[in-house]
């Protein structure tokens, strides 16, 4: 244990010169219940989470997905997403907002403002007829259309002075309005949460969902019990182009409160990294190497395990290139305590050496978790299937 320990020195020391490519930081995993059991959710479909079913993926509305769990876990990847501009805050659903409303009584309002005025102007324009017209218009008529003319006369009137006692009344009552529109914001009964953000990334992601959760209580009684507060959305395509997001999500008590903010991104089921993820930690690959292995060696203290590759798989490119330099299918690889390659060969023996080279070199450039023994660190071998 010490050599390995010396060994991650000396890594640890030469990491400076490396590009720091990994990501590791605090993700979450989201689980649903499935059919009597909890399912890891590896998509979202518009209103729907995706997860794998005994049939292959299937669908859980969110209506009716039940409990969710999300469970925080340190996660490395290759994958960053750049995060910037992240705005969050509570705000109002468009049917409780205090002022769309007092904006949507307005609007009525002042269409009856509106009558008041073409009636005033109506009667600018055409004053009360004369006897004398009356009484040419009585000779032209019967004697019916005189009344018909007065009373259309008196009705326009009255219109006006209704319409003017309205005007006066509707004054009163927008100041009153106003007033209680005040006091309804003032008591900040929110409920919905909006938030947006722009992204990009130098890696595509082809198919994002974010999924954001909080904690909340129902107002501002800190006696109050915390509630979780989880909220998923399918995105479009995302690259290295800086896409705007925006986000209204309503249904929270009105006048609660919210904090734990906490945004993540993912992309067909695998979470990546973000700049505003918790912890964000970027990593040379060295630096990523030590950390698996830590947590490798500390999530199997007992246990006795065969060596494994955990970094820089090779590519199927490279498995045919491998292949054509006269590998077989198959190549074993010598792995140390420390998880380094120490050669390739032939037979799981490891007594008939692979050619040099293109293969040596390949191989060189994977990386182990060790074989285990108890939990010790023990020199193992790795078989590393290049036709698969």
């Amino acid at each position: 244990m010490k050599t390995l320990c010396l060994f991650y020195l000396a890594l640890a020391t030469t990491a400076g010169a490396q590009t720091k490519d990994y990501q590791l930081f605090v993700g979450a995993d989201i689980d649903v219940d499935y059919q009597g059991s909890a399912a890891r959710v590896v998509g979202v479909d518009r209103d729907a989470f995706i997860v794998n079913g005994a049939k292959g993926k299937d669908d859980v509305r969110m209506n009716a997905a039940g409990r969710l769990r999300v469970t925080p876990i340190m996660k490395l990847t290759r994958t960053l997403a750049t995060v910037d501009k992240l705005i969050v805050e509570r705000a109002y659903t468009p049917q409780n907002d205090p002022e769309r409303k007092l904006n949507k009584e307005n609007d009525a309002y002042f269409v009856m403002d509106d009558d008041a005025s073409l009636a005033r102007a109506y009667a600018d324009e055409n004053p009360p007829p004369n006897q004398v017209q009356l009484n040419q218009i009585a000779a032209q008529f019967r004697a019916e259309s005189e009344k018909t003319l007065e009373n259309s006369y008196r009705s326009l009137q009255n219109t006006q002075t209704v319409a003017e006692g309205m005007n006066n009344l509707n004054s009163v009552s927008a100041g009153v309005r106003a007033g209680e529109a005040q006091d309804e914001m003032q008591r900040e009964d929110f409920d919905a949460i909006h938030f947006s953000f722009a992204v990009s990334s130098d890696h595509p992601l082809l198919a994002p969902y974010l999924v954001a959760t909080a904690s909340y209580r129902a107002s501002k009684r800190q006696d109050l019990p915390a509630h979780s507060w989880v909220y998923a959305e399918e995105l479009k395509p995302i690259d290295s182009r800086v896409h705007r997001v925006e986000v209204m999500a309503g249904g929270l008590p009105p006048g609660f409160t919210f904090e734990r903010f906490r945004l993540h991104l993912y992309d067909r089921g695998a979470e990546v990294a973000t700049t505003v993820s918790t912890n964000w930690t970027p990593m040379t690959q060295d630096e990523a190497f030590m950390y698996i292995v830590a947590n490798y060696l500390g999530s199997h203290r007992e246990d006795t395990m065969p060596a494994a590759v955990v970094m820089r798989f090779p590519s199927r490119n490279e498995c045919t290139a491998m292949i054509r330099a006269g590998a077989p299918g198959k190549l074993f690889v010598k792995v140390g305590k420390d998880g380094m390659p120490a050669g390739a060969f032939l037979d799981s023996a490891c007594t008939q050496p692979a050619a040099e080279g293109l293969i040596s070199v390949t191989i060189g450039q994977l990386r182990f978790t060790p074989a285990l023994d108890h939990g010790h660190p023990v020199e193992g071998v790795a078989q590393i299937n290049l036709s698969t």
